[in-house]
């Protein structure tokens, strides 16, 4: 293939991926369909959470007894230490 030939096929090429396309008329929509799509669309408009945002609300949400189990001093019990003895 010569170049001339070459940039003939190129052009055409280039040309036809360029031209503007036919678009397809619309087809009608099922009613069901609709309440299928626009239920989609509800679920994607969910608002996204950055990483950092995301970890804090997990770690309020999070359920359970974090360290609630560990009495702090002034709530525990008063001990009495026996006397250290020396031999």
């Amino acid at each position: 293939m010569t170049n001339e030939e070459w940039n003939v096929q190129v052009g055409k090429e280039v040309g036809d991926h360029f031209t503007p396309r036919k678009l397809e008329p619309n087809q009608p929509v099922d009613p069901a369909e609709k309440i299928i799509l626009g239920i989609m669309c509800q679920l994607r408009e969910k608002e996204t959470l950055l990483d950092y945002n995301r970890l804090i609300t997990k770690s309020y949400e999070k359920k359970g007894n974090c360290g609630s189990n560990i009495s702090q001093l002034e709530k525990q019990p008063q001990q009495l230490i026996p006397p250290f003895k020396v031999l």
